[in-house]
């Protein structure tokens, strides 16, 4: 970041819903979460978000997530649109002071592995992604513009597909409330 200009905070926003035509369990407030992650980190800190466009930020399925989950013979679009591993591989991160990436979404744990859950379609298959994969996308290898920078990794998800008693608009976001009128300076 040069002289008093504010610093470049750019992040990939992610919440899945889920619906009936979907195998995806339904999350009540998953939309919700969604808007509080905008509030929150774009409209509170400053955040642009890269992934703003339709398909990629709510009920992600999982061939959207790596283009590679379609079955053979599906049509290709552009690296940077096809799914989210091809736009963190073309976007330049060069001028970026800080990147988040944020997932709300259904997650369990397996063999000591936590996964998370994207929406499967007609077109997919496995619609789970260890959560290590998605970790190792931002590493300085995977993601040499952000060699040096920090980055923000917040997984929002069970551990368990036990259902729990109790408050159910349990939320990260919740904890974030008391910081809505910050800003990054």
């Amino acid at each position: 970041m040069a002289g008093n200009s504010r610093p470049l905070l750019e992040a990939i926003l992610i919440s899945n819903v889920g619906s009936e035509e979907t195998k995806f369990r339904f999350r009540k407030g998953g939309l919700k979460n969604y808007e509080n992650m905008q509030m929150v980190f774009a409209k509170g800190f400053g955040f642009k978000q890269i992934n703003a466009f339709k398909g990629m930020n709510t009920d992600v399925l999982v061939n959207k997530y790596y283009h590679n989950a379609a079955k053979k013979g599906e049509p290709v679009t552009p690296h940077d649109q096809c799914c989210l591993k091809c736009l963190i591989k073309a976007h330049d991160f060069s001028q970026t002071d800080c990147f988040l990436f944020c997932i709300s979404t259904h997650g369990f744990q397996k063999d000591g592995k936590s996964f998370v859950k994207f929406l499967d379609g007609p077109n997919t298959r496995n619609p789970k992604v260890n959560v290590n994969n998605i970790i190792d996308l931002f590493s300085d290898a995977n993601c040499p513009t952000l060699a040096g920078k920090p980055r923000i990794l917040i997984f929002d998800a069970c551990r368990s597909d036990k259902k729990f008693p109790g408050n159910k608009d349990l939320s990260i976001f919740n904890l974030f409330n008391v910081y809505i009128s910050c800003k990054c300076t």
